[in-house]
């Protein structure tokens, strides 16, 4: 049987490994996986992409019907731009980054594990940024789509009539509807209507994904990065996008001397592009005109009832 290695011996490998420039490339090296493993758990959007990863030299061009629109996000990866009348797409890549640093004598300190918040930093930096630019990327091919029309509906008129509408809008077409994005706040919906409509996930594991379940034979997604009021429901990835991968997610030591604190450059350069927008549907829930109970702070259980318009 192995030793099991106590927090106190854990600490001091840490500390050994931290001494030398040599032991904080083999930290960052053993982060390289569990990092992509949190990348699994927390980036939604890119279940939408065939991943293409491009040989060395290899230019990101695909096919695409020139009658149709296509999308990518821009080199700088900070705008979406159509791509109109054209045979093939060319899906630019770009780098994101995350440079966290650890002060060393909080290391010295020992108030956190060092791994965990190197994670930590990666996500919020480069993953969330990564479903935010795939989910503005989607929002604007829905919103220019003439071909499958945003379905626009009151919050109140909000149905599961409306999600089998949906998709009939796309089934038109010969696609079948293969995952469905969606923010929080439209969930309860989905929750409300029960197993008579959808299967639901019961795996904590799955569901720290974003995987809520399925319904009509779609994956339902859920992520605080797609727009509130917004679901956009997607075909099967080879018939509607792409993400070529230049290089997947890298650490390098990225130490500060002058700052006293250990580092590491984490990124990679990816790109996404949508090259069939008949592959995407849109529904769009407009905010009833309701009442808000507020407090008015003179006394507990007492409240002023506002109006919203």
């Amino acid at each position: 049987m192995s030793k099991k290695v106590t927090a106190a011996q854990k600490q001091q490998i840490m500390t050994n490994l931290l001494s030398t420039a040599t032991g904080r490339q083999k930290l960052a090296a053993s982060m390289v996986e569990p990092l992509r493993t949190l990348r699994d758990y927390q980036s939604v959007g890119r279940r939408a992409f065939v991943l293409d990863e491009l040989p060395d030299g290899a230019l990101p061009i695909y096919d695409m019907d020139p009658d149709i629109s296509g999308y990518v996000v821009g080199e700088e990866g900070d705008s979406v731009q159509t791509v109109v009348k054209s045979n093939r797409i060319l899906v630019p890549t770009f780098e994101l980054a995350a440079l966290p640093k650890v002060p060393f004598t909080q290391v010295k300190e020992r108030r956190f594990d060092i791994v965990a918040r190197v994670k930590k930093k990666a996500q919020n930096q480069i993953f969330r940024r990564e479903d935010e630019l795939i989910f503005g990327m989607m929002s604007k091919a829905s919103a220019g789509n003439i071909q499958n029309p945003t379905v626009q509906v009151a919050n109140k008129d909000f149905s599961m009539a409306v999600i089998a509408d949906a998709f009939a809008q796309m089934e038109r077409h010969g696609l079948r509807v293969d995952k469905i994005f969606l923010n929080a706040l439209q969930y309860p919906v989905f929750r409300k209507a029960g197993r008579d409509y959808m299967d639901f996930e019961t795996q904590r594991e799955l569901l720290r994904t974003g995987f809520l379940g399925s319904v009509y034979g779609a994956q339902v997604f859920m992520s605080p990065e797609v727009p509130a009021g917004e679901i956009f429901l997607v075909s099967e990835p080879e018939y509607f996008g792409v993400a070529p991968v230049r290089l997947d997610l890298q650490i390098i030591s990225a130490d500060d001397p002058s700052a006293r604190s250990f580092g590491w450059s984490i990124f990679q350069s990816i790109g996404f592009g949508i090259h069939n927008s008949l592959g995407i549907q849109s529904i769009k829930i407009s905010q009833d005109s309701t009442s808000l109970v507020v407090p008015t702070g003179d006394g507990v259980g007492q409240s002023q009832v506002l109006a919203t318009m």
